[in-house]
């Protein structure tokens, strides 16, 4: 009898230490190789602060503000087409609902600019230029052809679109 009793507390012994370490491998936080970067602190930039920080005036008395960058002329031009863009389709869509149908919600992908002020897209089946010329309305022009025909021309100055021709086999 007493055997038995020694073989049980050595069975349970090993049975508790096998159960505790299975837990503990289960419970911990998994271990990875991989170091992490604690992030690049960014340098604070005051507008009265230059790069040497010797803050002296130009001839004018005037200390250059580096704080806010000039921003890019092309960027600016490419938003004002695309904004061009995004009010005559609003437009047209409010003037003639029946074109709806074909506006499928794709994202216009640009195909192409130059530097004469030619931008072209197109979205679900429709081609769309934005001719700009300096001091002139954006001049724009929607062309949907397949089984369904709608060409739309109009221009957009500062935000005002104004339709110039619509045609289309489209029932109303």
């Amino acid at each position: 009898m007493p055997r038995l009793v020694v073989y049980s507390l050595a069975i349970m012994s090993i049975l508790i230490i096998a159960g505790g370490y299975v837990a503990w491998t289960l419970l911990k936080p998994i271990e990875t190789n991989e170091v992490t970067t604690p992030p690049t602190p960014q340098p604070t930039i005051h507008p009265t602060q230059m790069p040497d920080s010797s803050n002296i005036p130009d001839e004018n008395n005037q200390v250059e503000d580096y704080a806010t960058p000039t921003p890019d002329p092309n960027v600016l031009l490419l938003q004002q087409v695309e904004q061009a863009r995004n009010n005559a389709e609003m437009y047209m869509l409010t003037e003639h609902p029946e074109v709806a149908v074909l506006f499928t919600g794709d994202e216009w992908q640009q195909l192409s600019s130059s530097n004469i002020g030619r931008y072209d897209y197109f979205a679900g089946g429709w081609n769309a230029t934005v001719l700009y010329v300096a001091d002139d309305p954006l001049a724009i022009t929607f062309r949907y052809f397949s089984d369904w025909q709608v060409t739309w021309q109009g221009t957009d100055l500062n935000g005002t679109v104004t339709e110039l021709y619509f045609t289309s086999n489209i029932p109303k």
